[in-house]
């Protein structure tokens, strides 16, 4: 079990069933304030994300069954958002391998089927977000897992990530729950203006493109002026006189060896990858 379920969700609801004894359970139970909100990501198309988010939200849901659990209230009409990711990239073939991209979609359409009745069927969650791209490009290594799925970067997963964004910026009074059944509950897709290969800021929607498209430039910049200039010119320009004073010391300090040079180049690979 240690690299998932490798496209078997019948498995993983055995083994996840169990969720809701477990201590770490219980100590979320136990920690959960009546502001809090729950995002549940998973893919769609595999074992463990399949099997594990119908799991999570039922025994969330169900959270006044749960022994020693202070927070039960508080957790049974939580304000949970999910999202469901659907197939959007390609792997290699690989006979030997447990995972083949020919199963993808059939293992999809089991899933929503499924869903249907015991997620969005019967209002479980109150804000569900669903992507996937159907186009087929550079195909990854065939790993299941016990490699590192060392995948590259993805344009869905940063979309994906909006989805969090976009569930937190939802209003209370829209996201209401009783007796752990969402009163109005929200369905979204996320889309681009045009079908294209390779996606630039312009094949955006304003709403989406108003979140990141400043905020990633700048960070761009930062990233080109932190590792092209900085060390030429700390110390001289007169921003570095303010207080707190930045000069060569600055460049050995453990935020900027640890947290900021590492963040940049990580994100400088990321933009590279995707």
């Amino acid at each position: 079990m240690g690299i998932g379920f490798v496209g078997n969700p019948n498995i993983g609801s055995v083994v996840l069933n169990q969720f809701q004894d477990s201590e770490e359970f219980r100590d979320f139970a136990n920690n959960f304030n009546e502001q809090d909100r729950i995002f549940i990501i998973s893919s769609i198309f595999g074992g463990t994300g399949a099997a594990g988010f119908p799991i999570i939200l039922k025994n969330i849901r169900n959270a006044p069954n749960i022994q020693n659990a202070n927070a039960r209230g508080f957790l049974q009409n939580a304000k949970i958002g999910a999202l469901t990711v659907c197939p959007y990239f390609n792997i290699q073939a690989d006979e030997q391998s447990p995972i083949q991209r020919s199963h993808f979609i059939a293992k999809t359409r089991a899933a929503l089927y499924y869903y249907k009745d015991n997620i969005t069927g019967n209002n479980s969650v109150n804000a569900l977000y669903y992507i996937g791209d159907d186009y087929i490009g550079e195909a990854y290594p065939n790993d299941p897992g016990d490699r590192g799925q060392k995948n590259k970067a993805h344009f869905i997963e940063l979309a994906s990530a909006l989805a969090i964004i976009d569930f937190l910026e939802i209003p209370d009074e829209r996201l209401q729950c009783v007796n752990g059944k969402a009163q109005s509950p929200i369905y979204k897709q996320f889309a681009v203006k045009n079908d294209v290969q390779e996606i630039t800021f312009a094949e955006l929607y304003d709403g989406t493109r108003g979140k990141i498209e400043l905020k990633l430039s700048q960070l761009t910049f930062l990233y080109k002026y932190v590792t092209e200039n900085l060390e030429e010119v700390i110390g001289q320009q007169a921003w570095c006189q303010d207080k707190p004073t930045i000069d060569q010391t600055f460049l050995n300090t453990p935020f900027y060896r640890t947290y900021l040079s590492d963040s940049l180049k990580a994100y400088r690979h990321y933009c590279c990858a995707i």
